[in-house]
């Protein structure tokens, strides 16, 4: 019997694209001009999916898919935090939180991470008692 090979496990990397980065590819996809042929002088043409994709190293549905939110991207420009996207989820507890976090040092009082845990849980209780338990979460906590 010959020896069994196993082949290597298949590793896939997720690369995540900057909302500029990725109006910069479909810039060069809409206004690029490339050689028609090897033998053209004067004659251009603008580059295809396939062409954008190899340039940029980038896969033709990712760029197929930035094309379709285009007018989405481009309202979103300049902001390149893509933690948060929408709208919050609790704007109501976040505001009270922060209108405490403002309050407490001028009580005299030192605020620490465990302040906001507190706080937090119980502005949850109060204002969403039927949505079962509060998650206090790093990125949340980072994204507020």
């Amino acid at each position: 019997r010959p020896p069994t090979t196993f082949r290597p496990s298949v590793s896939v990397t997720k690369k995540s694209y900057t909302v500029r980065y990725k109006l910069q590819v479909l810039a060069y996809l809409h206004q690029a001009s490339i050689p028609n042929g090897p033998q053209s002088t004067n004659r251009v043409r603008r580059p295809t999916l396939t062409e954008t994709s190899v340039r940029f190293k980038i896969p033709i549905a990712n760029i197929s898919r930035w094309k379709q939110a285009e007018s989405k991207l481009l309202t979103r420009v300049g902001t390149e935090r893509r933690s948060r996207i929408g709208k919050r989820k609790w704007p109501v507890l976040e505001k009270e939180l922060y209108d405490a976090f403002q309050a407490h040092p001028q009580q005299g009082k030192i605020v620490r991470r465990g302040f906001f845990r507190v706080k937090a849980k119980l502005l949850f209780q109060r204002h969403h008692p039927n949505q079962g338990e509060f998650r206090f979460s790093c990125g949340w906590f980072n994204g507020m």
